[in-house]
């Protein structure tokens, strides 16, 4: 699946649904699916430049939920891309896992 429509998917998932209406649950899941998305395209080393710019036209011009996106990207790639399958799908779900932590942990507040 192209890397720009997954990340409209989770985008419109994430913002097209009012937040009274969706359990922290559903929202970190949703959240660690975009992590598992931007990792992924950072193990393939994408153009950290062109995820930004989807980013950056992601939340109907919320600045609040692009400035979210945007550290979701930097966050991974300040992690290492790696050379072999194996290592590179343990580093998209240890991202996924680490960014639902901090949603569940942010939640609990």
């Amino acid at each position: 699946m192209n890397v720009r429509r997954v990340f409209y998917i989770a985008a419109i998932f994430l913002v097209g649904i009012p937040a009274y209406a969706v359990s922290s649950t559903e929202t970190c899941s949703a959240v660690g699916e975009t992590a598992k998305s931007v990792m992924d395209a950072r193990q393939k080393n994408t153009d950290m430049s062109k995820l930004m710019e989807i980013m950056d036209r992601t939340g109907d011009g919320d600045e609040g939920t692009q400035e979210f996106y945007r550290k979701i990207v930097i966050l991974a790639y300040k992690r290492p891309a790696w050379h072999t399958q194996k290592l590179r799908d343990e580093a998209v779900a240890q991202f996924s896992n680490d960014i639902q932590l901090a949603c569940f942990q942010n939640a609990e507040k």
